[in-house]
């Protein structure tokens, strides 16, 4: 059976192999599907009436956790975006959830010293909201890379296509399940979700998909970073410390 390669177009022998010859793509087994005119399966969480809930959860998140290539190559197909919402939604909070209940049973007395304001991310209230403001997020999200993809000239697909690899990356919420280090995997992990989405989906090449998810990521750092400097240099000097730094030497 003839295959064709998701990503250059190339046609081929399946028995060749699971890779194209041409460009190196995984080859999925819709991809045959494709050439032989039956309609590629959608994604598990798509299918959660006819799998159920618990497996498509489940199976979902495992694909987008360890096997994010080969998800975002199915996802391409998908055009729900009610259903990629749900799950990004009910992912982040899951997450939530563990970071809160770390944070109240492990970590509460560390933070204790810095106030109402570090308790209150933590807090009861906050899970509440917590949807909302994920909701609100993707979306702002969604858009801020659709416009960095236009003010970059680079290549893209809808915003709706931007906005569901946003919602599946919230997959990597889930490790926060891990006391301590979870929400800096979960980060960093949804981060690498999100560079493979951006890849597959809007066809451009790792290095491009790296540039635009990392480089505003560093430009914040470094604008922190210089915003803690500058408040540091200002305490010095209305503590007059640095007044005082010529008579040490006398």
């Amino acid at each position: 059976m003839m295959a064709i390669c998701s990503r250059c177009s190339t046609s081929f022998l399946s028995i060749s192999g699971r890779f194209c010859p041409s460009c190196g793509q995984a080859i999925l087994d819709d991809d045959r599907c494709r050439n032989a005119g039956v309609s590629a399966p959608p994604i598990p969480w798509e299918q959660v009436r006819d799998i159920g809930f618990i497996p498509a959860v489940v199976r979902t998140t495992a694909d987008t956790l360890l096997k994010p290539t080969v998800f975002f190559q199915a996802l391409a197909r998908s055009r729900d975006n009610g259903m990629a919402l749900l799950y990004g939604l009910m992912a982040g909070s899951i997450g939530n959830l563990f970071g809160f209940l770390w944070y109240n049973h492990l970590f509460a007395n560390l933070f204790s010293g810095l106030g109402d304001e570090a308790g209150g991310l933590f807090s009861p209230e906050s899970l509440l909201y917590s949807p909302i403001a994920a909701m609100a997020g993707l979306v702002a999200a969604a858009l801020y890379f659709q416009l960095l993809f236009i003010l970059t000239r680079t290549k893209r697909k809808s915003m709706g296509s931007t906005f569901r690899i946003l919602c599946y990356s919230q997959s990597s919420a889930i490790l926060q399940i891990i006391p301590l280090f979870g929400i800096i995997a979960a980060a960093c992990w949804g981060v690498w979700i999100m560079i493979i989405g951006f890849r597959e989906i809007h066809g451009i090449t790792i290095r491009r998909s790296m540039l635009l998810v990392l480089l505003p990521l560093l430009a914040v750092a470094i604008l922190c970073a210089g915003m803690v400097i500058v408040l540091a240099i200002a305490g010095l000097l209305t503590s007059g410390f640095l007044k005082e730094i010529p008579a040490l030497y006398r």
